[in-house]
């Protein structure tokens, strides 16, 4: 029995279906902003076609299963002409996912566009009260709404992120996109790990964007400025950062927390500052409406306790990639 689509794709969903498996058309391009499912959607077809799917790589352009989903977003101009010549060479089906329209549905045969929610697909989530408030909301953004993770807007200063300059090339994607699903859908905290080089710093800011896009604030923790020489002033940096969070619902970024998250007992201070800092951290993390990303080398990097289910239980791995 054939599963439904995702919740409000139903009409896309079946025409990209019947497309793949008909094979009249090379590919579908989908154009939609953040939040609006096209990476649930990209699942869903991979599910139910049930073929071998690739999801494309900046690290390997070339095709090598009869399904391939293209997220355009995580490719350059050079990267994309390389994909666009793959593309004429292969009888693969190609699923495009495109904030914006980028001319191609003469060359893949299909164009779908996704926009935000009408008030009956927006009724099917929210309760009554909300539908007003919502007029305009994507998917995600209704979701975040109705799981009470939409924040209430206010201009807070600081090291509040507003503007956020664009990431460029970033590996790792199918990382990537359960990153975004963790944080930006679950809000789950999450530990990113790897290697120097893996983009463990670019996905953070990369999913900082998804999350300002679906509706979240985000903030900024620079660790190395909450070390501070004086007795007990780290905990209190810690313990006021936290507080700042609480303000409203958002994304707290901490990339390098093994700085002040590593395990307990090997602290070499003789007031044991750092234990004591790894303690409020624990106790932080469990008092708030945020969800912390963290990134760190390695898990053992890390204080065991600062792993567990409810603290950074979700675990997200990146890796070097290969050259070119």
């Amino acid at each position: 029995m054939v599963s439904p689509p995702p919740p409000r794709l139903e009409a896309i969903g079946e025409l990209v279906l019947r497309a793949a498996r008909a094979g009249v058309v090379k590919g579908a391009v989908i154009v939609g902003r953040a939040g609006t499912g096209k990476t649930r959607l990209g699942v869903w077809l991979s599910a139910e076609l049930a073929w071998p799917t690739q999801w494309l790589s900046t690290q390997s352009l070339k095709y090598r299963s009869p399904l391939v989903i293209v997220d355009v977003e995580l490719l350059n101009g050079r990267e994309r002409a390389i994909w666009l010549r793959e593309v004429d060479r292969t009888r693969a089906f190609t699923l495009v996912l495109s904030r914006e329209d980028v001319r191609l549905s003469s060359r893949f045969g299909l164009r779908l566009e996704i926009s935000a929610l009408d008030e009956t697909a927006r009724s099917a989530i929210l309760p009554p009260n909300l539908l007003s408030a919502s007029r305009g909301y994507t998917l995600a953004e209704c979701e975040c709404l109705a799981a009470g993770r939409v924040p209430v807007r206010t201009a807070l200063e600081g090291t509040w992120l507003r503007d956020f300059p664009e990431v460029g090339r970033v590996g790792n994607p199918e990382t990537l996109y359960a990153l975004r699903e963790a944080v930006v859908v679950r809000g789950e905290h999450c530990v990113c790990y790897g290697p120097t080089g893996s983009g463990k710093t670019l996905a953070l800011r990369w999913v900082a964007r998804e999350a300002h896009a679906a509706g979240l604030e985000v903030l900024e923790l620079n660790v190395f400025e909450l070390l501070r020489p004086k007795l007990g002033a780290t905990e209190k940096a810690i313990a006021a950062a936290f507080r700042t969070a609480r303000q409203t619902r958002c994304v707290v970024l901490m990339d390098n927390l093994e700085v002040i998250g590593a395990p307990r007992g090997n602290d070499t201070t003789v007031e044991g500052s750092l234990d004591r800092a790894v303690g409020t951290l624990l106790v932080e993390m469990c008092d708030g409406d945020f969800v912390v990303v963290a990134a760190v080398p390695r898990l053992g990097a890390l204080d065991e306790a600062l792993l567990r289910p409810g603290r950074l239980g979700t675990r997200l791995s990146f890796r070097v990639p290969p050259p070119p």
